[in-house]
């Protein structure tokens, strides 16, 4: 049974046999054939510094002592082509932490294998060589570097993990950051769960086939049964691509993901974990750390908050206090990526802190209690990936933020950052659709970017009264995503404003700058800076870069192919305007060309005028959508290429002759 989805997706569920033509065949350990030391470069992509020889895996579940747990086998082999490859030497292995204990790593075996004429020297990885390492409170990781790495040695990993954490099977992805000869991975089930999986990516390079094991006769609970097994592979496969303003990986990696769909029960009986959107919700809603944890905020904002002097106020007003509040009294633990709440409630209360999920849980049952209409919105964010709308698999969402519904519309509320104005997210929220979890019809959330992101500078260059030095005088005012940016830099380290101006034309040493409105975020922020400069001999022409190289100097998009979609991370305008007051003796022999270009989505102009001794250069960009398919990347290419000629123009006065 099989339906496909939308954007190169293929949804099954593991419940019959299907076999197709093809073959997954188990490795051998240390054993290194001929062809393998031969191996030069790989023959689908002959510039790779690294190729995955194999790459296998393997899940099946044990009746372990405190109940049956799930084993994953892991088993690969990479050849180093050039000294840029021996990076794939090293590995991470991520290792889950939950309420049942964290999942155990055991049996890891690997070597170096080095060719020495018709000897194979191999070097043993040693235990020592592992290290433990802590990402955040639900996982940790194994990184480990093999010894006696080189241009041509071929590295081999094998190792097992056990866990009890049987809702989240383990996923497979068939690509890695190096091109990839042959990718496999098996799935032994057992009669008690059923599953769901989703294949992603290039489909048509994956190959599959099911079928009941008749010599694997197994018992659990007293039933015997015949595991189902699940095969998928594939060969040739490219290493992903890593490129700027790029999707994330998990949009285009080729791969296969899981979900616990069913759980049944030896005694009898069925329990549907998760099968629709509508359930997904009630499992929201009905979570402690989630819906009650919701409710409880409520209550409390009922006893602690002025309710009554907030029901004086208007909805934008109640709205502005509460996340005000929120962001005062209390601050996130660094995670942003997790849609439940970390602490629990009475928790996070005493405690002051916990993660994104915690600060905008409680600041929707806040809302609440000061009679604004809002519910919880879940999403999958940038680093992600794209949500398959199809079916609900529980990893698409990692974050969630507040949805108010009010008499002047709708507006999106986050509380994580102390310095963002109201309504606009994290920068890595923008990515398509939320859900809102609430009761009753199935509703869908667009998470669109607010267009308010403007960046202005003005320069006036003035002469002094002895014609013998000018003044630069440089004013910035920025609202949205850059004021953003740059509070949050001023907020870590508030000696970096003095790199608000820096380029190659000056460094922080020539200019002094003053920050204003940096703690008012309701206004825009400004920078303002001034510095003298000596004006050249009289008999010495004296060329100007209007705008002082703050424009972009340098293409973002160097590489003449494109081979994924171009996501600029926000949308807005940026402008400039240059004024210069010439002195009597001076004169303007050249000014800028007047410039204008439109495509799809990006814009420009640039005027230059001389109106009697004062010189006028103003110009502006405009980005007005934020995804470019990758058809379009000439066109962005050579509009940036237009933009750094055009912005980078230089005006030429000089003296008259007497």
């Amino acid at each position: 049974m099989n339906a496909r989805l939308a954007g190169g997706i293929f949804l099954f569920i593991l419940l019959i046999s299907v076999t197709l033509k093809g073959q997954w065949v188990k490795p051998e350990f240390d054993n290194i054939g001929i062809e393998e030391k031969n191996l030069k470069q790989c023959s689908f992509d002959k510039q790779a510094d690294a190729v995955v020889l194999f790459d296998s895996g393997e899940s099946f579940f044990i009746d372990g002592s405190n109940g049956i747990e799930m084993v994953f086998v892991k088993h690969i082999k990479i050849k180093i082509l050039s000294e840029a490859g021996i990076g794939a030497a090293s590995f991470q292995i991520p290792l889950y932490e939950g309420k049942s204990g964290i999942e155990n790593l055991y049996n890891i075996k690997g070597f170096s294998y080095n060719f020495e004429g018709d000897l194979v020297r191999k070097t043993e990885l040693k235990k020592d060589a592992v290290f433990k390492e802590r990402i955040n409170d639900q996982w940790s990781a194994r990184r480990l570097t093999f010894p006696d790495v080189r241009v041509g040695t071929v590295v081999e990993l094998e190792y097992m993990i056990s866990s009890p954490y049987v809702f989240e099977f383990r996923d497979w992805d068939f690509q890695s950051q190096y091109p990839v000869i042959h990718s496999q991975y098996k799935t032994r089930m057992i009669p008690f769960y059923e599953y769901i999986y989703l294949i992603k990516g290039n489909i048509e390079k994956i190959q599959r086939k099911s079928y009941e094991d008749g010599f694997s006769r197994r018992g659990m609970f007293g039933i015997q049964f015949n595991e189902m097994v699940y095969e998928f592979w594939a060969s040739e496969l490219p290493g992903l691509v890593s490129e700027r303003f790029a999707p994330s990986s998990k949009d285009y990696n080729t791969r296969v993901d899981f979900q616990l769909c069913t759980v049944i029960f030896p005694g009898g009986g069925k329990e549907r974990i998760l099968t629709t959107w509508e359930e997904l919700i009630d499992d929201y809603l009905s979570d402690d750390l989630f819906g009650k944890y919701i409710k409880k905020a409520q209550k409390w904002g009922l006893k602690n908050l002025p309710v009554d002097s907030l029901l004086q106020l208007s909805e934008k007003e109640r709205m502005g206090y509460v996340v005000d509040y929120v962001k005062r009294n209390y601050r996130t633990d660094g995670v942003l990526r997790w849609s439940r709440a970390k602490k629990s409630f009475n928790d996070f209360v005493k405690q002051r802190d916990g993660n994104a999920a915690n600060l905008n849980l409680m600041t929707i049952g806040l809302l609440k209690a000061a009679g604004i209409d809002v519910v919880p919105v879940v999403l999958s964010t940038r680093l992600n990936g794209e949500i398959a709308y199809d079916y609900p698999f529980r990893h698409y969402f990692d974050c969630v933020v507040a949805l108010v519904r009010s008499s002047g519309g709708t507006m999106i509320l986050d509380a994580t950052n102390p310095v963002a104005p109201l309504g606009e997210l994290p920068l890595i929220c923008y990515n398509g659709k939320g859900l809102i979890v609430e009761k009753g019809a199935l509703q869908w959330c667009v998470l669109a970017l607010p267009g308010h992101s403007v960046e202005a500078t003005n320069f006036n260059l003035t002469f002094n009264g002895s014609d013998t030095v000018m003044t630069l005088a440089i004013s910035s005012e920025l609202t949205g995503f850059p004021a953003t940016e740059w509070r949050d830099k001023l907020l870590q380290n508030p000696e970096s404003v003095n790199q608000f101006f820096k380029n190659d034309l000056f460094n922080d040493k020539d200019l002094e700058v003053v920050v204003r409105n940096q703690s008012d975020i309701k206004l825009p922020l400004m920078f303002d800076g001034s510095l003298s400069i000596p004006v050249p001999k009289k008999s010495s022409r004296l060329i100007v870069r209007p705008f002082w190289g703050q424009s972009v100097a340098v293409n973002p998009f160097q590489s003449a192919e494109r081979s994924l979609p171009i996501v600029i991370p926000y949308t807005g305008r940026r402008s400039f305007v240059f004024t210069m007051e010439l002195p009597g003796n001076y004169k303007a022999t050249q000014l800028p060309e007047n410039k204008s270009l439109t495509i799809g989505g990006m814009s420009l102009q640039y005027v230059a005028a001389l109106n009697d001794k004062k010189i006028v250069i103003s110009g502006h960009y405009s980005v007005t959508k934020s995804f470019f398919a990758v058809a379009e990347y000439n066109e962005i290419r050579q509009f940036y290429n237009y933009l750094i000629k055009t912005f980078n123009q230089e005006v030429v006065v000089e003296p008259v002759q007497q």
